[in-house]
């Protein structure tokens, strides 16, 4: 039969288990809603599709690595962009 102490540090063991795969889980979501962002707003400027992998750390865009935040930077000028050629389009009437 286990004592308490054996009992108490298995269940911090489950519990840390828990945690990491939890975190592990909203650290992915986070990384694919990069680069999903990135992917979306490359096509509405150029209109062609773009991969974006990620790797350890870093984001593979166009055979560059770069971080998150230059990732982030990226995807904010494209919408910049993007947002500028739509106010230099003329309107159909």
């Amino acid at each position: 039969m286990k004592n308490a102490f054996e009992r108490r540090r298995e269940h911090r063991k489950l519990l840390q288990h828990a945690r990491t795969d939890e975190s592990r889980f909203v650290k992915i979501l986070e990384i694919e809603a990069r680069m999903r962002a990135y992917e979306t707003a490359y096509m509405d400027y150029y209109n062609r599709p773009c991969k974006i992998r990620y790797c350890k750390g870093w984001y593979w865009v166009h055979n560059r690595k770069v971080r998150a935040s230059r990732l982030q930077e990226l995807t904010q000028r494209l919408y910049a962009l993007k947002y500028e050629q739509n106010l230099n389009m003329p309107e159909e009437l």
